[in-house]
This record gives structure tokens, C-alpha cells and sequence, in this order.
């Protein structure tokens, strides 16, 4: 035993000692991890409804999450297929990128200002065409944006 810990347990269960975080609590806990991983600029998701500490963690990491909800409310799934089928793409100015995009090559995407990303643009999953098109357009919009 080690502090309460069967290392035998834990071996049987696949992990070490080092595996473990111990705190004072869920809150304790969630602030812990989310100082620990979290930067400014990252992005996070959060399954939702959950318990309010980690967008409270996130935000103090200086981190907007994206809060994903249930495909079916009553029984708590979530459809992380569908949930993940965007890209953010980090771009510098997103909503002159944004406009540009839409303006010379009628490529629409969303600049994620709103989510607290003003250098993100999100990008759809779309058919292979359309993604070869829109990484030609964003290619021509980034070098003529830094030159």
C-alpha cells in the first residue's frame, strides 16, 4: 500500500503510480489539469451539459471552449462524428481572410471571433473538390496577405 493506493491494483489495471492525480476534489482537480495543458490560443471542446468548472477552467487558461451538445437529450449521446467535422485553422487576421475568401473565390468559411479565436478561420468537412478548392483559394489569400 502507498498512501492508500494497492500498487498491485493499479499494476493488474495497467498503470503506475504516476497515472494518478490526486486532489482535494473535482474542482480541485479539473483546475489542476486545465493549468497543467492549456495555453492561451488552444482550442477545447466540452461534452454539455456538464459541471460549469470546466469552461470556468478553460477560460481562466485564457481558452474559449466549443461546447458540444447531445445528438439526443434524453439519452445523453453525442455524435462526435458530426461534433468534429470542422477544422480551425489559424490564418491571422480571420475576418479579412474571411471576406477575402468570399469576395475573390466565393469560399465561404467562418472567422471564430465569437469563440474568443479572432486568428482562426473554421473550415468545413466538405467533398474532396470542394476542400481542394478551398485549400487553393486560402493558399493564394495567405501568400498575398503576407507579401
Amino acid at each position: 500500500m502507498h498512501g492508500g493506493l494497492n500498487l498491485s491494483e493499479l499494476r493488474a489495471l495497467g498503470l503506475e503510480l504516476d497515472d494518478i492525480l490526486i486532489g482535494n476534489g473535482a474542482t480541485e482537480l479539473i483546475h489542476l489539469v486545465a493549468r497543467s495543458v492549456l495555453r492561451e490560443g488552444h482550442a477545447a471542446a466540452i461534452l454539455a451539459p456538464t459541471f460549469g468548472e470546466f469552461e470556468a477552467a478553460c477560460r481562466l487558461q485564457g481558452v474559449a471552449p466549443v461546447q458540444i451538445a447531445p445528438a439526443d437529450h434524453g439519452t445523453f449521446r453525442w455524435d462526435l462524428q458530426a461534433a468534429a467535422n470542422f477544422l480551425l485553422v489559424r490564418v491571422g487576421d480571420a475576418a479579412a481572410v474571411r471576406l477575402r475568401l468570399l469576395r475573390e473565390h466565393r469560399v465561404c468559411v467562418r472567422d471564430c471571433a465569437s469563440f474568443g479565436l479572432p486568428e482562426h478561420v473554421r473550415i468545413d468537412v466538405r467533398r474532396m473538390e470542394d476542400c481542394r478548392r478551398l485549400a487553393g483559394a486560402l493558399r493564394e489569400v495567405m501568400v498575398t496577405s503576407d507579401g
